[in-house]
């Protein structure tokens, strides 16, 4: 029985290496997906660095972008319905005339960003920081309308 032990542990490290394997290169090709065609609905950013980028219209619906950098992002009229955005960091990004309706934003960055005319209804906020950002025409999680940087 101790002769198996070691082949146990070794197909189980190959089997872990091929899964972790797997999910990267799925993430990479998610990451052309949206590089591509602007769209990436359901997929798999988990982690991803996208600060800087200019994501203007970009499709998230329903995508898991938990722990996401997109920092000083253009992310105007951009798509996140669904979206899982926990832990990611949105600082100081342009999220003008944004969808981040019934999103995940537990925990999430948004200070200095720009959620002018941004809709945040039924969004889950728990933790989520939004020191300095700009609330002006913003439709909050409670459907009610933030004017308060106008």
């Amino acid at each position: 029985m101790s002769k198996l032990n070691p082949i146990i542990i070794i197909v189980f490290m190959f089997s872990f290496i091929s899964v972790a394997t797997h999910s990267f290169a799925l993430s990479e090709g998610h990451l052309s997906q949206l590089q591509s065609t602007g769209s990436c609905k359901k997929c798999d950013l988990e982690g991803a660095d996208l600060s800087g980028s200019d994501l203007s219209g970009a499709e998230f619906e329903k995508a898991t972008l938990s722990t996401t950098n997109l920092s000083g992002a253009t992310l105007t009229g951009a798509d996140f319905f669904g979206a899982d955005l926990t832990d990611a960091n949105l600082s100081s990004a342009n999220l003008t005339n944004s969808f981040l309706n019934g999103a995940d934003l537990t925990n999430a960055n948004f200070d200095g960003a720009d959620l002018t005319g941004a809709n945040l209804h039924g969004a889950v906020t728990t933790g989520a920081s939004f020191s300095n950002a700009t609330f002006c025409g913003t439709i909050l999680t409670d459907s009610t309308t933030s004017d308060s940087d106008c």
